[in-house]
């Protein structure tokens, strides 16, 4: 099972054989509990943690907008590609977006908790580059629940695969970026590039930052400096494609 990937099944299985061996001594079916001899540290491995391939270099960076730019596929793939590079959202979290979430007076972007990984509440600033991208966007879409609806089935969002796909068509290989990527591309050029703060970054991309009681009742933390960060990214973007 480890060797197939399959590591949570491997766990819950050599717990199933002690449940197992403990059931058979308590009933006399044998005397040794094999499964006591086994260190479960040492024998149960970890998951690898999965980098997500990306670009990260300026040069090629602009050769990505450039091609997204000039895709040539569906109009609402095309608006994924132009805005997921800007949210450093996770690809569910951007695919199933919803017109409700937009906060066009506060300029913010309000994901409720039950729609993110963490279970928290998650809170996008909107620059004006992405605004425009969303207004752009509202003139196809608007009518619509998602951002990003299916082409197919009028009442689900854009499918797991098409985004990765349209990377496929510009030429981009799966070694090079994913969709996961561009949250990555975020991750790296400003923790390495920008002066903002580690827990304003991590805040940012939702991951958890600080203790359990402040991640749950501070669904504003780091909100201006947020607001500051996402606008130095688009900036950085921006100026990229310029």
């Amino acid at each position: 099972m480890q060797d197939k990937g399959i590591y949570e099944s491997a766990k819950k299985t050599l717990n199933l054989l002690e449940r197992i061996y403990k059931y058979a001594i308590a009933r006399e079916y044998t005397e040794h509990n094999i499964i006591a001899d086994f260190d479960k540290k040492i024998v149960l491995k970890k998951k690898a943690v999965r980098h997500h391939p990306t670009i990260t270099d300026d040069k090629t960076i602009k050769l990505l907008f450039e091609a997204i730019n000039s895709y040539q596929g569906e109009i609402v793939t095309k608006y994924a590609l132009k805005i997921i590079p800007y949210l450093a959202l996770r690809p569910i979290e951007l695919r199933s977006l919803q017109w409700e979430y937009i906060n066009f007076k506060d300029n913010l972007i309000v994901i409720p908790a039950d729609k993110m990984k963490m279970r928290t509440e998650h809170i996008i600033p909107i620059t004006s580059t992405v605004m425009q991208l969303i207004r752009e966007l509202q003139e196809y879409t608007g009518s619509k629940v998602y951002l990003f609806p299916n082409a197919i089935y009028r009442d689900r969002y854009l499918s797991e695969n098409t985004i990765n796909t349209a990377l496929r068509r510009m030429g981009f290989t799966r070694d090079e970026i994913v969709s996961h990527g561009f949250r990555s591309m975020f991750s790296t050029i400003v923790h390495e590039k920008s002066h903002f703060k580690y827990d304003v970054i991590e805040t940012q991309l939702a991951h958890s930052v600080g203790n359990s009681v402040s991640q749950a009742y501070n669904r504003a933390k780091y909100l201006d400096e947020r607001v500051e960060l996402m606008q130095w990214w688009s900036d950085y973007l921006d100026k990229l494609q310029g």
